[in-house]
């Protein structure tokens, strides 16, 4: 148990220091006072548009994967997944460390119904991989239209292929049962990321940012593939970073995507918050402590159950 608090300790702390690094790095490269007044000077009603849409975008996310659950036989209701979902992004932006927020939902969805966490399990990758490889996709779209990139049509257009196949071969494998909500699942998912970019340009719109949008929006969309990994607290700095790095080569404004890169983290935090209700004040979820409790249980191999 105390081997346990001290690790989760240890990862936030990392977690927060190497957010500080690249915060510290991104600053080394633009000027906080620059970016402070790009902000300062943005339209807020673009904001709220950006920050309604995201919304949106996780109802979408949310209802994803509520429909490969329900297709793998849980009762389970429409708005429980709602506010569980919500309840995962708090964690998942305000509580760095320990069971995390997709921990924390598949813990109490085995708790309630009963379902083997394997199958939970394997359940959310791939519910995570299908937002993955829907940002590829619209990535390697986008290729098509940033010529700057210097690369060849033909290998944007054999990735999509390729990755449509794999994604595809991979589900068939290891989802064989739900293999007919593949379809669903990736569509929702293109339509999340989809509906996540038209917010990104709306910040852009709101920061009055000139020129084509589609370089940022790259740019953002491959900045989002690097938050996957869970290195910095909510994806801070690391976006900012990786949007850094690009703006020369896309010859985009780094004060422009930098401001845009904080926006959308601020928007996507501020949408994390209803989650807070349901941390502190509701009595319907089990708490963070009792599940990491009853996760060490189970990874210790007092519980074992099929897949």
């Amino acid at each position: 148990m105390a081997r346990t608090k001290y690790l989760n300790i240890l990862k936030t702390v990392a977690k927060t220091a190497f957010t500080v690094v690249l915060v510290y790095l991104v600053f080394q490269k633009i000027d906080l006072v620059t970016v402070s007044r790009t902000i300062g000077r943005g339209n807020p009603a673009w904001f709220i548009l950006a920050l309604l849409l995201y919304l949106f975008s996780q109802g979408i996310s949310s209802w994803r994967l509520y429909g490969l659950l329900k297709k793998m036989g849980l009762p389970l209701q429409f708005w429980f997944n709602v506010r569980l979902y919500l309840l995962g992004m708090f964690y998942n932006v305000f509580l760095p460390g320990g069971i995390g927020g997709d921990g924390y939902k598949l813990y109490l969805l085995h708790r309630k119904f009963g379902t083997p966490v394997k199958s939970l399990l394997m359940a959310f990758l791939f519910d995570r991989a299908s937002g993955l490889w829907a940002i590829t996709i619209l990535g390697a779209i986008a290729v098509f239209f940033l010529p700057v990139l210097g690369i060849t049509p033909g290998w944007p257009a054999a990735y999509i292929i390729a990755a449509a196949l794999a994604f595809y071969l991979a589900w068939r494998i290891l989802l064989r049962s739900y293999a007919s909500y593949f379809p669903k699942a990736i569509s929702r998912a293109l339509v999340v990321q989809s509906i996540q970019c038209v917010a990104m340009a709306c910040i852009l719109t709101g920061l009055k940012a000139e020129g084509n949008y589609l370089p940022y929006i790259f740019s953002f969309l491959v900045s989002t593939i690097a938050t996957v990994l869970p290195v910095s607290v909510g994806g801070l700095g690391l976006r900012e970073y990786v949007m850094v790095r690009l703006a020369p080569i896309l010859f985009l404004d780094e004060a422009t995507a930098v401001s845009a890169s904080f926006c959308f983290y601020i928007l996507s935090t501020m949408a994390a918050l209803p989650g807070l209700w349901f941390v502190y004040r509701s009595k319907e979820f089990t708490s963070r402590a009792e599940l990491e409790k009853e996760k060490e249980v189970i990874d210790a191999g007092k519980t074992t159950e099929p897949v």
